[in-house]
């Protein structure tokens, strides 16, 4: 994989891609406070950023926070399928798949745009304190996104009743995963998954894997909450963590 063949970078995930906790105020005041380091948009601390600037690639950060499978594969799927096979091999992906369970993907017809639904995952049960967000990032004061939310929740209430089971609706989401990795694969795109293992590829899949960008940056002591010498409980990759692996995957490739 020469990176010289590339005009485009790619990143699908959730918010350890996005940069989740790095927006927040008060970690953003501490990381100036205790390191001297600042930044304007938290996207321009991310590995996926650092990346594209550092290779002088486009970058497409279609990682979300809050955001599961059933996202990834739809923003990846509406990423592809428009574009010519030049287009798609001048861009390298980065794919993070989000590893919690119960991560929905909804659209609303009244608000006509997609929104994100949590269940909280209680022995095999979820729980009606769902997370309903458009973007978690934007913060809890938005009043316009909190007041859309909440227009939202009885509906989401019903049908996640009516219609829902954590179990099988992850079995079919996983399923929906795999077709995209094939597909992957099948059109010979280059990309890099950020997990250490995937089942049900054998040996083809092994050259595209790395590391679990989440697990790594506990391993390494490099979590928001390690770097900020536990100042906050946040647990996303911190400003070093996110460096740190933007040079593992500039090795990479």
């Amino acid at each position: 994989m020469s990176s010289s063949k590339f005009d485009t970078l790619y990143v699908g995930g959730s918010s350890f891609s996005e940069g989740g906790g790095l927006y927040q105020p008060d970690i953003k005041d501490l990381y100036k406070e205790m390191y001297d380091v600042e930044w304007n948009h938290f996207h321009e601390v991310t590995y996926g950023y650092r990346v594209a600037h550092e290779l002088n690639l486009d970058l497409v950060m279609d990682a979300k926070c809050g955001g599961g499978l059933e996202r990834l594969v739809r923003k990846f799927q509406s990423y592809v399928k428009n574009k010519t096979s030049k287009e798609l091999d001048r861009t390298l992906f980065l794919i993070e798949p989000p590893t919690a369970k119960g991560r929905l993907d909804l659209y609303s017809n009244n608000e006509e745009k997609y929104f994100m639904v949590n269940t909280n995952d209680v022995k095999g049960k979820w729980q009606t304190e769902v997370g309903i967000s458009f973007d978690y990032a934007m913060g809890e004061n938005n009043d316009i996104q909190n007041r859309s939310e909440s227009r939202l929740r009885p509906g989401v209430i019903s049908y996640l009743q009516d219609f829902y089971d954590i179990d099988k609706y992850d079995d079919k989401i996983r399923g929906n995963f795999m077709f995209m990795i094939s597909y992957m694969l099948y059109k010979k795109l280059n990309f890099l998954i950020l997990t250490s293992s995937l089942n049900g590829f054998g040996r083809d899949i092994r050259k595209h894997l790395l590391y679990d960008i989440f697990e790594w940056s506990k391993i390494n002591k490099l979590t928001i909450k390690e770097e900020l010498k536990d100042k906050s409980n946040d647990e996303h990759p911190g400003y070093f963590g996110h460096k740190e692996f933007s040079e593992i995957i500039l090795s990479k490739i």
